[in-house]
């Protein structure tokens, strides 16, 4: 699936709260919600847009997204639940998530 908001492992377990469990939770829920859609909406396609433009093209693997997006830019990516990873799909010029078994 596509890294979108809400793959993140923070703030997963509020999901389901309700009453006033989900009053105090709800904010704490947005908060983590809005910094994994911070770098998923706005962070990564701003930096693969720049990328594009000095290199005229996209990267060309998971290694060379990881180095030239992510690290040079000093994207923290929201920690993911166990067994899963990140996975830059070369085709979809896109940054999945994929369970660690199924990852190419």
């Amino acid at each position: 699936q596509k890294a979108t908001t809400g793959v993140g492992k923070q703030g997963q377990s509020l999901k389901d709260n309700t009453g006033v469990g989900g009053m105090i939770s709800g904010p704490v829920s947005a908060m983590f919600q809005t910094k994994q859609k911070v770098v998923f909406e706005i962070a990564i396609p701003q930096a693969l847009n720049l990328f594009q433009a000095l290199e005229g093209r996209m990267p060309n693997s998971h290694e060379e997204f990881m180095e030239k997006i992510i690290t040079a830019n000093r994207i923290q990516l929201p920690e993911l639940p166990e067994g899963q990873v990140y996975r830059f799909n070369v085709e979809q010029k896109e940054l999945w998530v994929y369970p660690e078994t199924d990852a190419p």
